[in-house]
């Protein structure tokens, strides 16, 4: 039992000396590694290379064989530049031989033909914009008439001057009140005054017809506007299968 303490407490010992030894190493490693910083600090070129030893030569660049190569590559743009502009003039030459063929003319064709139907479709516009205006035209003519007619009891002067003529011999052959008699005379006015307004009435007819008119032939107008563009779209057509066809 006393020698197990005494080596318990040998081992005690040994392992503090070997942790003591361990900071000391570091210790002087730290110190050394300080002292090599400040050494290097201030150390001379000199010192840090290696003079001993020749400093490659670089050769000086020779102005004749630079020369050379900027010719060299000038003339080779110009070549490019020579053969952009010979391209540029197949180009040209081609856009303006293409007028001359088959399919050129065509294109051109067509073209016109586009232009063309590009009008017809503004003047059919232009005739719908009409035909718009005359029904409204029409439909407000229309109206008037009607609020003018629920006004009057008669539409035909001939029936208005039969009822004055009816009501005058009531007056001259009929016995009746002073109240009576002026009562018959307010309405044979007002039958008298009511031809003013059948006579509107007969104008208002004979614009009504003549709007129902001017519809019908402005319709006429698009309905052949109408025809025309299909013809013209159908030629359209045709031409473009004949240039699928040949290009």
């Amino acid at each position: 039992m006393a020698e197990e303490t005494v080596q318990q407490q040998q081992e005690a010992v040994n392992s503090t000396a070997a942790e003591e030894v361990k900071k000391e190493e570091v210790t002087v490693s730290t110190e050394e590694k300080d002292h090599n910083k400040k050494k290097n600090k201030g150390t001379s070129p000199e010192e840090l290379f290696d003079l001993t030893k020749p400093i490659p030569k670089v050769e000086r660049p020779n102005k004749e064989e630079h020369d050379a190569e900027i010719t060299e590559i000038n003339a080779s743009i110009d070549k490019l530049k020579e053969e952009r502009r010979d391209l540029h003039t197949k180009i040209d030459d081609l856009t303006n031989k293409r007028g001359t063929t088959a399919v050129g003319k065509e294109r051109d064709a067509l073209r016109e033909l586009r232009s063309k139907k590009g009008k017809f479709i503004d003047a059919k516009r232009a005739i719908r914009v009409r035909l718009d205006a005359t029904k409204n035209q029409t439909d407000r003519l229309i109206n008037d008439r009607k609020a003018a007619k629920s006004g009057i009891r008669y539409t035909n002067i001939s029936d208005i001057d039969a009822e004055i003529s009816k009501l005058s011999r009531k007056q001259e052959t009929t016995s009746m009140s002073l109240a009576d008699e002026k009562r018959l005379i307010k309405e044979m006015g007002v039958l008298q005054a009511s031809k003013s307004l059948v006579a509107e009435l007969k104008k208002k007819d004979i614009s009504i017809d003549n709007a129902k008119e001017q519809r019908k032939i402005i319709t006429s107008e698009l309905m052949t506007k109408d025809r025309e563009l299909d013809a013209l779209q159908k030629e359209i057509d045709e031409r473009n299968n004949t240039i699928k066809k040949i290009s």
